[in-house]
């Protein structure tokens, strides 16, 4: 069932978000008006998800019509996400609390569980030491991550009706857009400062990974231009994903990636 929320949601907001796209705010309001009304009960019944997400994703796309730059999206949308997260932890710190109690009893539930399993197969040292490895959880962290996902399915419905309108109105446009695109140093340069500003600060550190995002994705958007450039073939980016979800070095490269692109703007090169 949580599923199939966030599902109608992520689709819900990109049906809106492509009216604004297309036609401007004033035009969309009277599709998103209907949608918050919706995800606002599923937000009373103790569901926030839905109705950040359509908050989050029209401020995104809004931007994205204004600035007609996905370089901007991505730099823009871990700040609307972290205002976001704490006015949740402001405005909503009972909510916050009963997930936090959800989500410690969870916790507590896989580590039985998986003691139990331990115990039977005979491995109990090596599970207790990995066990010992599981972060605390605490406020900043629980939030940390639902600020993550809720950052993952803001950008997924921008994408998906930038798709649709592309599909619709300009086909083949959005494919090029992700293939040239390519963050400026500002861009890297802001969010690298982020990055290192949650990183040292300690009840943040688990927040970096929104601002990590963007440059990863832009990585990946480098990898699609590169393999359209010199018409790799599709096994090369299934080669590509499944290097990215199984080798956890392919993230920092993937960042070195974007600043040598920056640098070098290696499509260009390649091409020529």
């Amino acid at each position: 069932m949580m599923l199939l929320t966030l599902l109608l949601a992520v689709l819900g907001s990109a049906a809106v978000n492509l009216v604004l796209l297309r036609s401007g705010l004033l035009s969309a309001s009277k599709y998103f008006l209907p949608l918050l009304i919706i995800s606002s009960v599923w937000a009373l019944n103790g569901n926030i998800v839905p109705l950040s997400t359509v908050i989050a994703s029209l401020a995104m796309a809004e931007i994205l019509r204004i600035t007609r730059s996905w370089n901007a999206v991505l730099c823009v949308s871990p700040f609307i996400t972290v205002l976001w997260a704490w006015l949740l932890m402001m405005a909503g710190s009972e909510y916050v609390s009963q997930l936090l109690l959800v989500a410690e009893q969870s916790l507590e539930s896989f580590k039985t569980q998986l003691l139990a399993s331990a115990a039977e197969a005979g491995n109990e040292a090596a599970t207790k030491k990995l066990i010992a490895q599981i972060p605390n959880l605490d406020v900043y962290y629980l939030v940390g991550n639902f600020a993550l996902v809720q950052l993952i399915l803001s950008l997924m419905s921008v994408l998906i009706a930038r798709g649709w309108q592309s599909k619709l109105y300009n086909p083949g446009g959005l494919q090029q857009e992700i293939h040239q695109l390519r963050l400026t140093k500002r861009n890297i340069l802001v969010l690298l400062l982020a990055v290192i500003a949650c990183s040292n600060v300690e009840v943040y550190q688990h927040w970096t990974w929104l601002f990590l995002l963007p440059l990863i994705s832009a990585g990946i958007a480098i990898v699609h231009g590169i393999v359209a450039v010199k018409q790799l073939g599709s096994q090369w980016l299934v080669g590509f994903y499944i290097l990215f979800i199984s080798f956890a070095p392919t993230i920092p490269l993937l960042m070195l990636l974007v600043m040598v692109d920056n640098a070098a703007d290696l499509r260009r090169r390649l091409a020529g």
